[in-house]
Order: C-alpha cells, then structure tokens, then sequence
C-alpha cells in the first residue's frame, strides 16, 4: 500500500482538511504538483484558517 493509497482510505473514512493537507504533501514530494494543488485547494475549501495549506500554494505560485 502506498502513502497516497492510505491517505485515500483516511479520506473515505473521515475527510476533513487535515487529510487533505497531508496527502498534498505526499503528492508534492512524489513530484506531482497537480494532485498536490487539487489537495490543498480542497483543505482550505473545508477550512479556510489552515494557513499552511496556503503557504504551500503560495511556494508553488498560486
């Protein structure tokens, strides 16, 4: 099983931002920067006041 595959199974057992987050990270450090944004985008979607989520978007230039 996969980090990212994990964080999938988290994500149908509970989303929330945090997991989201997370699994941005995982998807930037396996170099695919899409999936990373598409992450962040979705935890600040469900909390707007998780500034590290923006500060990753802001590095990638979004």
């Amino acid at each position: 099983m996969t980090i990212n595959n994990s964080y999938n199974q988290v994500i149908q057992l509970r989303p929330d931002a945090n997991a989201y987050y997370y699994q941005g990270i995982a998807y930037l450090n396996n170099n695919q920067p899409e999936k990373a944004r598409a992450n962040f985008l979705k935890a600040l979607q469900l909390n707007p006041k998780l500034s590290e989520a923006q500060q990753y978007l802001d590095k990638m230039g979004n």
